[in-house]
């Protein structure tokens, strides 16, 4: 199961937990760092909802992978947090070293003095996160090497859930409803 968790100021659940891999890959084109209602970078926050979305699921051990260009020491008690419960924290490093701005509506992302902002991959840093994090460390790559080293990591792992030992019975439904058409016919 894949959920997709965006974050800035604040976090946001785009899709909870689920099987639906292909809903998750239509709705990523469509977010755009000006969708969000503040900028900054609070990642204990996104993280806290990852855990919260683990305990609803019953999942003991998931991973997590974030996509960012950073991390902000304040953050580092949070991925303490992730490792320290059973779960496994993988970094994805989007950037450059030297850097660049970030575009926004109008212009450039500016900080609270007025100053274009402009993040530098850290990669160093990020790398010792992602080993706090018991995962790994990868950043963008022009092949596809970076995503079959993901791809073989979350492979390989196992995702452990809670369960009471009862039976669980559901539903299911067999599609019918084109029955109704034969009648708007006549």
């Amino acid at each position: 199961q894949t959920a997709l968790i965006v974050y800035a100021a604040d976090a946001f659940v785009v899709t909870p937990l689920t099987d639906d891999n292909a809903t998750i890959a239509n709705l990523v084109p469509s977010l755009e760092t000006d969708m969000m209602p503040a900028q900054g970078s609070r990642l204990s926050i996104a993280l806290a909802k990852s855990l919260s979305l683990f305990e609803q699921a019953g999942v003991l051990s998931g991973d997590i992978l974030l996509i960012t260009d950073g991390i902000h020491s304040r953050d580092e008690s949070a991925i303490k947090k992730i490792s320290s419960q059973g779960h496994r924290l993988s970094i994805f490093g989007i950037g450059t070293p030297t850097g660049s701005p970030i575009p926004v509506a109008g212009g450039f992302l500016k900080d609270s003095n007025g100053a274009i902002v402009i993040p530098r991959l850290d990669v160093a840093k990020l790398q010792t996160y992602a080993l706090e994090g018991n995962g790994l460390y990868t950043s963008i790559q022009a092949d596809d090497s970076d995503i079959e080293k993901l791809n073989r990591l979350f492979q390989s792992s196992r995702v452990e859930q809670k369960t009471d030992n009862k039976q669980h019975n559901a539903d299911i439904w067999q599609e019918e409803g084109y029955w109704l058409l034969l009648p708007l016919l006549f």
